[in-house]
């Protein structure tokens, strides 16, 4: 199937938006959450994701890619490096949408695939012209503003950034299917989980979310892996050119809900942060469809 023909594939292309849409639309839910610790909604993430992945491979008859991916060792290692960096970005987010901080979780999504391209310069040796340089200089000074504006580091946005893009960089290496990989990083996560509920113990009761406490928890299971699966789908059948514009409708719709659903600030200095970050993004992502288009052309020839 030809680029183009994936381009014309309406399902595919909605599939895609409800995979970003439901990322960028996260905060509400875990805001609903905000009376247990976030170390406690975090090990129910972890618990419910496992069971609804497991319940969902065993539904597909795919429980077999998990036992494939459990004796081979280099595939191990690689899961449990996963599952800390999922860890420790799922943990954050919670956080920091809890605490008060959910544009800056919005920056931190708008600048990953920029620390995406320094990864892949270092670890799988991509090379970088002018324009990506000049991309990452911009989102340099972005950062640089925002540390001003917010008189530190942007420590979450950046600590979301790395975290998902380390993730990334080790998902690449291991190129298993995302379901089958979810479910062993929840499940060595799982420990984790069971720490979090222990050391939180009373404070982490659903009820302390009302009658609906035990089904709110247990959303967090579908809620964290339907959007897997809607991007699944459509990340064969579209071109990535398509996935990398739709991708920033997450960290767009999250910016928004901080501004106007959750009454954050957002003065001229992080404006001029985010122009700074914008623009980066802009000469980067015109940047891959040159790229695109030039290699496109050179196979025609």
């Amino acid at each position: 199937m030809t680029p183009t023909a994936r381009t014309q594939n309406p399902l595919a292309v909605f599939s895609a938006f409800l995979a970003y849409l439901s990322w960028g639309l996260l905060p509400l839910y875990w805001r609903l959450m905000h009376a247990l610790p976030a170390f406690a909604i975090l090990s129910y993430r972890i618990i419910f994701a496992l069971a609804f992945v497991l319940a969902v491979l065993a539904f597909r008859r795919e429980l077999g890619l998990v036992l494939a991916l459990l004796k081979n060792p280099r595939s191990l290692l690689m899961l449990v490096l996963a599952s800390i960096f999922i860890s420790v970005n799922w943990g954050l987010y919670i956080w920091a949408v809890n605490a008060g901080h959910v544009i800056e979780t919005s920056f931190g999504y708008y600048i990953n695939p920029l620390v995406s391209i320094v990864l892949g310069m270092i670890v799988f040796h991509e090379k970088m012209g002018k324009a990506r340089i000049a991309a990452l200089l911009l989102a340099a000074v972005g950062v640089a503003v925002m540390a001003v504006d917010f008189g530190r580091l942007p420590l979450v946005a950046l600590g979301l950034a790395f975290s998902f893009a380390f993730y990334g960089v080790v998902k690449k290496i291991l190129a298993s299917g995302a379901l089958s990989t979810l479910a062993l990083e929840t499940l060595f996560s799982l420990p984790l989980a069971l720490v979090g509920l222990f050391m939180t113990g009373s404070s982490a009761a659903p009820a302390l979310l009302g009658n609906a406490g035990w089904f709110l928890v247990a959303l967090a299971g579908p809620i964290t892996a339907l959007p897997l699966m809607f991007f699944g789908y459509s990340a064969s059948r579209i071109p990535l050119s398509t996935l990398g514009f739709i991708q920033y409708l997450t960290p767009t719709i999250t910016l928004l809900l901080g501004i106007l659903v959750f009454g954050e600030s957002f003065g001229p200095g992080r404006l001029a942060g985010f122009i700074c970050i914008w623009l980066a993004l802009l000469v980067f992502s015109v940047d891959v469809l040159s790229s695109r288009r030039r290699l496109s052309e050179s196979i025609e020839l």
